[in-house]
């Protein structure tokens, strides 16, 4: 055992977490006034540019903008772009005083190029006129490196693509001449001080009616396979949109047209083959440009934004959907268009806007948009759409199968190579990052990034390159004089989900991972991890443990525990302020909760958004009447508490005295802060029983920030408060549920001794008996809660059908009946009216007459069970069982 001893003495295990992961974040971002954003691409060191424009004022104040992220979402700077100068000489009524961003294409981490347009600001062309082609050169800071305005006296910037990467840039837009608009694409050779024109090509759709040229292009990409393609559209009528294929130095491989189809985005795979997408329609070409397949999007109100091409082959595309659940989703496709996955992003009280798609070098997946509140909004998904820490509602999509119409096709010209005029000078407003001074007077920029769903493993308010949402590394070293035989396990907390395993582990027991290592070499190293998928928001200020254990293999098979690690840490989430969670969220929008749920669990978060430290925070939250007050327990909370009370009306108040929660425009990770709390639900509560809770969260003396309203409900079938009954009609049966009309929508089957009759599954409240036996029918409430009726006997006999039909006569009370029963007349019955009692087979089994009276009492006596009619002279007769 000697060797063992030296292992255990000299065996090195640390627990870390990996900065190679995927990381995957929501992030909010409140822009200067009258930005917008225009596209978005990616860096090779994961950071990410966006591009757009900044409207200052009406007049002649329009900026180009630009501000770069590092891979978690920070910011690295935001700058504003002003041009200056004449374009050329002989290009330009006046002075280019202005210009938007449209695009931007990266050719390394220290050059980005963007293009856009440049307006006049001669007071002879008030409003002012945006139609001048605008390029630059920026470096990794925002610095210009250069600016210039190609394409000679005529070029318009109509709108403009620049989505590569590398030294060679397409330029897409268009040209207008006497003749009508021509789609424009020039490919650049780009450096940090000046670029090359190699080619220039000109699409022209022509109007069948008036002659005039009419196309423009929407998107334009070189794929993995080094072709061009692009699409376009015209407003001809009838209309002919169009996808061509180019070569590397754009000369024409096949372009083709249709009228139905307008395409919006184009990709291609290195296969040779392209793929396009319309507003809700999507085909693939083959490498000729033929069909090979096309489909419609069935998801009501859904829409697609962009599309992506993965270097394996697969389409991720990014969509929106309209009217009662708005969100915005991300599908994945195989190359043969199969769905893959679906991720949704956006719930009812935020329903987020995404339409920019960027597939980042590691894998990942970024998406942008806005919120609600007009805010800049980034999401960071792995490279299946997930944010791991905090899931959004699931939402399913399908497709119908497509074909689109061809139509008249484009003439596509091949010009010469077009000049550009003298490089000219864009200067660079300041960078904003940073204290600025402030007066009331005059305006200042801001930007201020605001984080919300992720997991902030080292707990220090912001994002870095070890806050990825996975399980640890766990690095286990050989520092003695052995190499033995090794189990080791990775103990991980059930409050995770595994999803993988690196290296793929040995076996999985439960929520334990097994490795068996034969042999670790002198000063060899192992790096082992389970990859987990991070709990919900729900568990914020929940403890995880993981624990990692090396065993060695004597020489009989037994395992000797050589050393052990334990990381313990904190579930903390960022998250939008001044909200209500509620655990459990139960099923559906009512929140559906068994009667046995013990606990009701609520997490009330808040956030400091004004605009000076606050010294107090009080949260008051008006208990529901359905809880028990008196159970209240404290889980967690952000700060110390320094006072928790419940008023004999239920409210309960939980104080953070001398709290000094800054601001968030101070330090946004700082202004924020939770309380966690549960409390048990009585234990009488009826099925539909409705708990509602929201808080008043008071910051000072300031009027209180009210919460959104959670909601559980009671769902308990066996405290239903109808119960299904048969109520005999002249000829036929009626369902009753014994409620309201105010109750619920109901479904009915109904029986005959036991079997379900065919074809009364549904919305049948009424039956028409045809046979003799017991009927009964199942009443099934919308929240799938069912109640049997008693049974209802229908004898036919000898007598003349008539009389059965005039059961209106009277009723029987209780049928079937036991010991005895009641017949009840509806109307008079004359004294001396004889009464005969007939079994099933027609046989008289007991004769009576009427004394006069409204009742008939009934005793069983002899009465064999079974069915019987009663005759009422020649009035009629009533049916009647006995049990």
């Amino acid at each position: 055992m000697h060797h063992l001893r030296t292992l255990l003495t000299a065996l090195s295990l640390v627990l870390l977490t990996s900065g190679d992961a995927q990381v995957t974040y929501e992030r909010t971002y409140d822009l200067p006034a009258g930005t917008v954003i225009t596209s978005a691409s990616s860096m090779p060191d994961g950071s990410l540019v966006l591009t757009g424009r900044r409207v200052v004022n009406a007049n002649y104040d329009t900026r180009g903008y630009l501000m770069r992220l590092d891979a978690a979402g920070n910011l690295l700077w935001s700058r504003e772009y002003q041009a200056s100068g004449l374009p050329a000489a002989g290009t330009s009524p006046g002075l280019l005083c202005q210009n938007s961003f449209a695009g931007a294409s990266v050719v390394n981490n220290d050059l980005i190029i963007v293009a856009g347009t440049g307006g006049y600001c001669d007071p002879m062309w008030f409003p002012p006129v945006f139609d001048r082609t605008l390029v630059a050169a920026i470096d990794g800071a925002g610095n210009v490196r250069w600016a210039t305005v190609p394409g000679g006296t005529s070029q318009h910037g109509g709108y403009h693509l620049v989505p590569n990467t590398g030294p060679q840039v397409l330029l897409a837009g268009w040209l207008g001449v006497l003749s009508g608009t021509q789609a424009t694409l020039e490919d650049l050779l780009v450096t940090d001080t000046s670029c090359t024109i190699l080619a220039d090509l000109r699409l022209r759709g022509i109007n069948p009616v008036s002659g005039y040229y009419d196309e423009r292009i929407t998107d334009v990409e070189r794929g993995p396979d080094g072709k061009v393609r692009l699409s376009s559209q015209d407003n001809n009528v009838p209309p002919s949109h169009a996808i061509t294929k180019l070569t590397s130095t754009l000369s024409l491989e096949w372009s083709n047209t249709w009228s139905d189809f307008l395409p919006e985005r184009v990709g291609g795979w290195a296969t040779g083959g392209t793929c396009a997408l319309g507003d809700t329609t999507l085909i693939a070409l083959t490498t000729n440009g033929a069909l090979d397949w096309g489909l419609e999007l069935d998801l009501p109100g859904g829409s697609f934004k962009d599309l992506l091409v993965r270097p394996t082959g697969e389409l991720l595309i990014l969509g929106r959907t309209t009217g009662a659940d708005p969100c915005s989703w991300l599908m994945q496709l195989s190359s043969s268009g199969s769905l893959q996955w679906i991720q949704r992003y956006g719930d009812s009280t935020d329903p987020l806007a995404l339409d920019k798609l960027v597939l980042m070098p590691d894998g990942g997946i970024r998406l942008t948009g806005t919120n609600t509140l007009g805010q800049l909004v980034l999401i960071a998904a792995d490279a299946n759409g997930s944010l791991n820490a905090c899931s959004f509602p699931a939402i399913t999509a399908s497709f119908l199968p497509y074909t689109p119409t061809v139509s008249t096709p484009l003439l596509i010209d091949s010009q010469g190579l077009g000049g550009y005029g003298d490089l000219q000078t864009m200067l660079a407003a300041p960078n904003y990052i940073g204290p600025l001074p402030f007066t009331c007077t005059s305006s200042t920029l801001s930007l201020q990034a605001t984080g919300r769903v992720f997991v902030d493993n080292d707990q220090d308010g912001a994002y870095g390159t070890g806050d990825a949402p996975v399980g640890p590394w766990a690095s286990v070293q050989n520092l003695g004089t052995t190499t033995p035989e090794l189990h080791i396990t990775f103990t991980f907390d059930t409050l995770l989900t595994l999803s993988s395993t690196v290296p793929p582990a040995d076996s999985v027991v439960g929520n334990v991972v097994h490795w068996h290592v034969d042999s670790l070499a002198h000063f060899g190293s192992l790096m082992l991890s389970p990859i987990y998928n991070a709990p919900s928001f729900m568990n914020m200020g929940d403890t995880v443990h993981l624990i990692l254990e090396v065993h060695a293999v004597d020489s009989l098979g037994n395992l000797v525990l050589l050393a052990a690690d334990t990381v313990t840490d904190v579930i903390t989430c960022a998250y939008d302020p001044n909200d209500k969670q509620v655990e459990p969220l139960g099923d559906g929008p009512d929140g559906f909760i068994g009667p046995t749920t013990d606990w009701l669990t609520y997490t009330v978060r808040f956030q400091n958004t004004g605009n000076d430290t606050a010294q107090t925070v009080v949260i008051e939250d008006l208990l529901s009447q359905h809880l028990q007050w008196g159970t209240l327990q404290i889980l967690g909370a952000s700060h110390p508490l320094t006072g928790v009370s419940v008023n004999p009306y239920g409210l309960a108040a939980f104080r953070f005295d001398g709290i000094m929660l800054p601001d968030s425009g101070a330090n946004g990770p700082a202004s924020q802060g939770f309380v966690r709390f549960r409390s048990r639900m009585k234990n009488d509560l009826t099925h539909r029983t409705r708990i509602e809770n929201s808080a008043g969260i008071h910051f000072d003396l300031n009027p209180a920030v009210v919460t959104n309203t959670v909601l559980n409900t009671v769902f308990d079938c066996s405290s239903i408060p109808w119960q299904a009954q048969i109520v005999e009609y002249a000829g036929y049966f009626g369902a009753d549920p014994t409620l309201e009309p105010s109750g619920p929508m109901y479904t009915y089957q109904w029986y005959l001794n036991g079997t379900p009759i065919p074809g009364t599954n549904g919305f049948v409240p009424y039956y028409t008996p045809t046979q003799n036996g017991h009927y009964t029918v199942l009443i099934t409430d919308e929240d799938g809660c069912t109640s049997m009726s008693p049974a209802a006997s229908f004898i036919i006999t000898s007598e003349p059908e008539q009389e059965l039909k005039e059961a209106s006569l009277a009723t029987v009370v209780p049928n079937p009946f036991g010991e005895a029963t009641e017949v009840r007349f509806l109307q008079h019955v004359p004294a001396g009216t004889p009464l005969t009692l007939v079994d099933a087979h027609g046989r008289v089994v007991r004769s009576m007459r009427s004394d006069g009276s409204s009742v008939l009492e009934l005793p069983r006596s002899d009465l064999a069970p079974g069915l019987y009619v009663l005759r009422i002279g020649e009035l009629g007769a009533v049916r009647l069982a006995v049990e």
